[in-house]
């Protein structure tokens, strides 16, 4: 009888010990587990935070940039204006004349030289902007720096065509595609924009790659 009791308590025993092993190793792989999902999301933290200084490097290259082709735009537009002024107070003086025509040559070269630029620097911020807003919480970014574009812009005398809706104009908008449409209104509009053109001065040195609606199907009313 107590032989029998004392093998009934050494199997309970034995089992408490399996149910208590079972349970430590559970918990050690629980622990384990949540080690690894921890590691796993800083290790995802640390990319994001790396994705988001690159690109505000990015962001603030193109800013500096921008800032400094446009002080230079400056200073060439005020010395190319006071070479003009120069050019007619010598009048007669020919000798002086051709010096500063040469000079205004020059100078017209380094201008063209940093109009390129600004229209180069104008084109990757675009190309810039249109991947940054497929990006959650860019969109807002994106727009603010496209302000600041536009205020750029318009103080060097530099005007942009080429947006969602205008009129086509066969002098400043090269028309690549048409796309057809069946409401009327639409005919003779741009529908999608490739490329930007621009005006300077007046005068127009690229135009605008765009997509036009042709009117297709439907009936006059």
């Amino acid at each position: 009888m107590f032989g029998r009791k004392k093998k009934l308590q050494n199997d309970r025993d034995r089992e408490l010990e399996e149910v208590l092993r079972g349970c430590k190793e559970w918990m050690q792989r629980e622990k384990e587990e949540a080690q690894g999902r921890r590691e796993d999301e800083e290790k995802r933290f640390q990319a994001l935070e790396r994705q988001l200084e690159e690109r505000d490097a990015v962001l603030r290259e193109m800013k500096e940039k921008w800032n400094a082709w446009e002080k230079a735009f400056v200073r060439q537009s005020d010395s190319l204006e006071n070479l003009l002024d120069e050019l007619d107070e010598l009048g007669e003086n020919s000798r002086q004349e051709s010096i500063l025509a040469q000079e205004l040559k020059e100078e017209r070269k380094r201008e063209k030289a940093l109009l390129d630029l600004a229209c180069f620097c104008r084109e990757q911020m675009d190309l810039t902007s249109r991947y940054l807003k497929k990006e959650p919480g860019w969109a807002d970014q994106c727009r603010m720096m496209e302000q600041e574009a536009e205020r750029y812009l318009r103080a060097a005398n530099l005007q942009e065509t080429g947006r969602k809706g205008e009129t086509v104009d066969y002098d400043i908008h090269e028309v690549l595609k048409a796309v057809a449409t069946p409401e009327k209104e639409l005919a003779g509009t741009v529908a999608e924009v490739y490329r930007r053109g621009r005006i300077w001065q007046g005068q127009v040195i690229s135009r605008a790659q765009v997509a036009a609606y042709r009117f297709e199907g439907g009936t006059e009313e």
